[in-house]
């Protein structure tokens, strides 16, 4: 039944609860399928973290990784996982979502849009709202312009289709120390050698350590049409978060100037929401200004035009 669930191409993510109980996303809902036996999970942990050169004991015991098929797996194991291995796997999807299945026209020419012109776009949103999937759509709308990009990650989720053949994409995943001494390899290491491989544009994933410091002067020093998602309830919330992060790692900014490079730096913040029965849309399309938020899209319908980055901060 587990295995079933794992080739079920329908299944979004497979998750054991309490070390026994198997729930399924399917379309954004949750729920029951079965049980595994406590064995059948140890062993199944065993072999796939495996593959993966990763494994879970006392002294590890919790673990990120990527499978061989791309799908991403976390998992916690007692003592920290008080009531038992709790288990999540988001499988790796198999058909590109396009940019038209997150919103309609005139929506949809708006993001179109703000690929083309090379805008610095932040999309935001909860947990499961989307965004890895809508950023792997610009990406895909960012190679047919024929761009070098380069894509980095805690592990590597984003998968565009390129039908075109142009552009280039080269994808990076950071490296957590493990225990045959293997360094280190963190987000902000992986964007600075970014830097010198000649990029157009540069995409990290999801943002939320001293990266941020690195992509924000970046978004500003000529690498325009770079992107970047961020955990947040709403555009305003997405550059509150950022501003925290950059203050916590660059504390000798005042935060006055932390806030005015991230206005100039982001040209547009795209906020996904999941709507009833699963889908995720997107909800907002706004832009930071010297004065504050302009909205362009407020819950799915287009209200305002698109602004340049003059007409900003005019």
């Amino acid at each position: 039944m587990f295995a079933s669930c794992l080739d079920d191409s329908s299944i979004d993510e497979v998750i054991v609860h309490h070390g026994s109980e198997v729930w399924i996303d399917r379309a954004g809902k949750l729920s029951l399928s079965g049980s595994i036996e406590p064995n059948e999970l140890q062993l199944f942990l065993e072999q796939r973290l495996a593959e993966a050169g990763r494994h879970l004991d006392r002294l590890t015991p919790v673990v990120d990784a990527r499978l061989a098929d791309g799908s991403r797996i976390c998992a916690v194991i007692p003592p920290i996982a008080v009531d038992g291995i709790e288990l999540s796997i988001r499988r790796h999807g198999r058909q590109q979502l396009a940019l038209e299945q997150f919103a309609k026209p005139p929506v949809t020419n708006i993001i179109e849009q703000l690929v083309d012109d090379r805008h610095n776009i932040i999309v935001s949103g909860p947990t499961s709202s989307g965004k890895t999937s809508f950023l792997s759509a610009l990406l895909a709308r960012s190679l047919t312009q024929g761009d070098r990009i380069i894509a980095i990650e805690d592990t590597c989720e984003l998968q565009p289709s390129n039908d075109t053949g142009a552009g280039h994409l080269v994808h990076l995943e950071a490296r957590q120390r493990s225990t045959d001494h293997s360094a280190e390899i963190t987000l902000h290491d992986l964007l600075l050698a970014a830097l010198r491989l000649r990029p157009d544009r540069i995409v990290v994933g999801e943002v939320r350590g001293s990266e941020v410091v690195t992509l924000v002067q970046a978004m500003n020093t000529g690498h325009d049409g770079s992107m970047s998602t961020c955990h947040a309830n709403s555009p305003h919330d997405a550059v509150h978060r950022l501003s925290q992060l950059m203050l916590q790692h660059s504390p000798n900014w005042p935060l006055t100037s932390i806030v005015d490079q991230l206005h100039r730096s982001i040209d547009v913040v795209v906020h996904l929401r999941r709507a009833s029965g699963g889908r995720r849309v997107v909800a907002d399309i706004s832009q930071p200004t010297a004065s504050g938020f302009v909205q362009v899209v407020s819950a799915g319908q287009v209200i305002g035009p698109l602004l340049t980055r003059g007409e900003r901060f005019a």
